[in-house]
């Protein structure tokens, strides 16, 4: 789960989850993607992953320089104190 302290970010989503290294494919990759929603400070994405052990088809990409943090599951598990097994 990640909470972005400062920036914005863009949420795109896109057909399969292939990962692109090569950087024309990369921008041939990027046009056929569309974005869905901005998030900026303050808010909070990819907890989707840590309450239901899946991923979604999304990428996040920075619109400016940003600041995250970063929580693993044990890290949302001890902070909302939750003391269930299936997470």
């Amino acid at each position: 789960m990640f909470v972005l302290l400062k920036g914005s970010v863009g949420v795109w989503s896109h057909k399969g989850n292939e990962e692109v290294s090569d950087q024309s494919k990369k921008e041939s990759f990027r046009k056929s993607m569309l974005e869905t929603k901005v998030l900026s400070s303050g808010a909070i994405f990819g907890e989707h992953t840590l309450t239901n052990n899946s991923t979604r088809p999304y990428t996040v990409i920075c619109k400016e320089s940003c600041h995250v943090a970063v929580f693993e599951k044990q890290d949302y598990i001890n902070i909302l104190g939750l003391n269930i097994h299936f997470l």
